[in-house]
């Protein structure tokens, strides 16, 4: 095709042929991402077509800015990173190559899609990840044209490209300017392996304690382990660095694992670390992976949350919310871990954890919890939860005494007396099924702190309590209305039927409970037998 025959001047021609140009070079990019979605190697041979392309542009003297500049420039940015070429093709287009509506966002059947200027900043920035003997030009480049993007950036396309820059930056050695833009993705991504490692990497140099924690929060988030075996390695490194040998085979002898069962060769990385003279395989003496995680990852929680501390907790097991009067179609409730930890002052409060894959964890089994707070916000987050080994069970629960007021039936839950504050509350599920109305029970309480209501658990048969409730042996005083007295506590009529209508002398179990219509307390009997 003779592009250069044309004449400079012919405005015509010269439009013409910019819109062949990319009509070529955007069926080489689609046989291209095709290529990689099949995770295939790209065909050299389309890469070289496209740079003849380019080459053919470039020499046709285009409009710039222009509208087929532009379309060429997003299907190059499609495969950027694979293309050698790419920071010299954007140096040479420049930021004056773009038009004013290639620096916003668009907006498409309800959907809003990054701006060209965000695609081409992060396509040269993933070029630095897969072209690592990058030179210090180039590097600056990216950054230049990735700060200029980022300084109008939002939402999502700003997080992003945050996250490509973390990563430019650790590359460049600007470990602090780094780490201040990863601290965004980190708080955004908390539960996401990926960001984790990467910290781990930014602070490998600076602070080591610190990447330490942030290598072994990533190995706690959920994952597959052939996606965590990189972080293995990098942990071992980092803990040969320290010297922490033993530690450091363990590692290594995780990684080896996983390389076996995918089928993977060692590489040269890990082969480095096995030829070590200290490497041991079978890491005698090493700590629990899971344990050394837990022991040392709360440190890292400090780079999502201004207030990071570790609670004693009580596992609660699964709540189940309420399910909204209206759903979508499909909803279904999900179920939330919940547990129990104590204020300063001993008082016991449920805490709902976030939704999580199933805990391994009997119901009150101590545990450490590690709860994340921003300044400012009331809310707390639970972002870890480990096994506590010193701890016992059920010993984060204030510790309660009552008597059985109801017993459970097909329609509603058993309900509890408690001594001591006179509030009655429901039990759906006593682990003790023969208990009875009137039967003195022990168990642990906990607060919930959106409306101060107390919950049981634990429900033990226990002795009768002696505040709040006495056992009261006289006479079955009947009243026309069909209500009764024993002494001087209140016997409903359905108690009272509850009994033969010639027995007078009997035994009742009485509760100093809150009266149902006045703000006063009064003495009601919840249990009544003839007396022998």
């Amino acid at each position: 095709m003779a592009i250069l025959a044309a004449d400079p001047a012919d405005f015509k021609t010269k439009s013409e042929y910019e819109w062949v140009i990319y009509e070529y070079i955007k069926r080489i990019v689609a046989n291209v991402t095709a290529t990689l979605d099949k995770s295939q190697p790209i065909d050299s041979r389309d890469v070289d077509e496209m740079m003849d392309w380019m080459r053919k542009y470039y020499r046709l003297q285009p409009r710039i800015p222009g509208m087929a500049c532009s379309n060429i420039l997003d299907q190059i940015a499609k495969v950027g990173p694979y293309l050698p070429k790419f920071p010299d093709m954007i140096r040479w287009v420049g930021f004056d190559g773009l038009r004013s509506e290639d620096w916003k966002s668009n907006e498409y059947q309800g959907k809003t899609y990054p701006s060209l200027a965000m695609n081409i900043a992060r396509a040269l920035c993933k070029w630095t990840k897969a072209h690592p003997d990058a030179d210090n030009r180039q590097m600056g480049m990216v950054l230049e044209w990735a700060e200029r993007v980022r300084a109008a950036a939002t939402g999502d396309d700003e997080l992003w490209l945050n996250w490509d820059l973390a990563i430019l930056l650790r590359k460049m050695g600007d470990f602090q300017h780094g780490a201040e833009l990863l601290s965004s993705v980190i708080k955004a991504k908390r539960n996401e392996h990926w960001v984790w490692a990467e910290a781990g990497r930014l602070y490998k140099a600076e602070q080591p304690e610190l990447a330490l924690a942030c290598f072994c929060r990533a190995l706690e988030c959920p994952a597959e382990s052939k996606f965590l075996v990189r972080v293995h390695r990098e942990l071992a490194e980092l803990l040969a660095q320290q010297e922490d040998y033993v530690q450091a085979g363990l590692e290594i002898a995780i990684t080896v694992e996983i390389h076996q069962k995918e089928g993977w060769s060692i590489g040269r990385e890990l082969e480095a670390l096995i030829t070590r003279p200290w490497y041991d395989p079978s890491a005698e003496g090493a700590e629990d992976a899971k344990s050394f995680y837990a022991k040392h990852s709360s440190a890292a929680l400090a780079l999502c949350f201004d207030i990071v501390e570790t609670k004693a907790a009580s596992y609660l097991g699964l709540l189940v919310p309420h399910t909204p009067e209206e759903t979508r179609p499909g909803w279904k409730p999900k179920p939330l871990q919940r547990f129990a930890i104590k204020d300063a002052k001993g008082r016991a409060w449920s805490l709902v954890g976030p939704g999580r894959k199933k805990l391994n964890f009997e119901v009150g089994s101590p545990l450490s919890v590690v709860i994340g707070r921003q300044n400012g916000e009331d809310g707390e987050t639970i972002v870890h939860v480990a096994v506590r080994q010193s701890g016992k069970r059920w010993d984060c629960l204030e510790q309660g005494m009552g008597v059985v007021v109801r017993e459970a039936t097909d329609g509603k839950p058993a309900k509890l007396f408690i001594a001591g504050t006179g509030d009655e509350i429901g039990v759906n599920d006593p682990a003790d099924k023969s208990l009875r109305a009137g039967d003195g029970v022990r168990f642990g309480l906990a607060r919930n702190p959106k409306n101060d209501r107390l919950d049981a658990f634990n429900v033990e048969r226990g002795e009768l309590p002696d505040k709040d409730v006495k056992l009261v042996h006289g006479q079955l005083r009947r009243n026309p209305r069909g209500y009764a007295f024993v002494d001087d506590a209140f016997v409903a009529p359905a108690l009272v039927d509850s009994v033969d209508g010639t027995i007078e002398d009997v035994v009742a179990v009485a509760v100093y409970g809150k009266h149902p219509k006045e703000d006063k307390r009064t003495w009601r009997v919840i249990s009544l037998t003839a007396a022998v």
